[in-house]
């Protein structure tokens, strides 16, 4: 009996040590997670939610599959306004120098506009781009997504303005129709299942996802 109660005394302390140990090396070495995503537009497409297919053309000609595309790994998917704003040409540009490291991580990535395909195939010789740049025209794929943001009204004339006097055109030479309406500048992470697994949507084009949190993301997917 008393072999016995030893037994079990040893037990206890052993699993006691077991379990300590798997504490100090859980906060010493803590799993890594994913990244807090930032949506700010109710209607936008988040984290969790199976990413809408979708199939378009790319400047090349060739045509771009979502579901294809995830068959070989995750897939980084960015929307930006057009070739006309800074903001999303200096995004588009920081974006391909670190398409290194997105593809060491397994990631594909892409970018979609609403511009008509004319305007689209210009993206990648103006800001010297080597991945998929896709046309969005009727905003379709955008409207899936949940991003499509309207500029006010007492906006649309100065709007105007600036693009006529920075560019030499309307917004319907770049949209094919003069309409208002643009996408939200949006970046997506989805997995191989489908998944949308980090989503950064702001609708102050101003603010745009850092790449070392895309690169996370891969990190902790992959």
């Amino acid at each position: 009996m008393q072999i016995f109660f030893k037994s079990k005394v040893l037990m206890a302390i052993g699993s006691s040590i077991i379990i300590a140990l798997g504490l100090v090396l859980f906060f010493m070495y803590p799993v890594p997670s994913v990244p807090d995503s930032y949506v700010t537009r109710d209607s936008a497409i988040k984290q969790g939610d199976i990413a809408p297919n979708f199939t378009l053309n790319s400047y090349d000609g060739t045509t771009f599959a979502l579901s294809e595309a995830l068959k070989d790994g995750p897939v980084i998917v960015t929307f930006y306004r057009g070739n006309w704003c800074p903001i999303c040409a200096q995004q588009l540009k920081l974006m391909e120098s670190d398409l290194p490291k997105f593809k060491k991580l397994g990631a594909k990535l892409v970018a979609i506009s609403a511009q008509v395909p004319a305007e689209t195939v210009k993206t990648p010789l103006q800001f010297g781009l080597s991945f998929p740049i896709l046309s969005d025209k009727g905003m379709k794929v955008t409207r899936l997504y949940g991003i499509e943001w309207a500029i006010p009204a007492d906006k649309q004339e100065g709007f105007a303005s600036w693009l006529g006097n920075s560019t030499g055109k309307s917004i319907a030479d770049y949209q094919g129709k003069e309409e208002f309406i643009l996408p939200i500048p949006a970046t997506y992470v989805i997995n191989r299942e489908g998944y949308v697994v980090y989503a950064h949507v702001d609708e102050n084009y101003k603010n745009r996802v850092n790449n070392n949190t895309l690169i996370n993301v891969l990190k902790v997917i992959k």
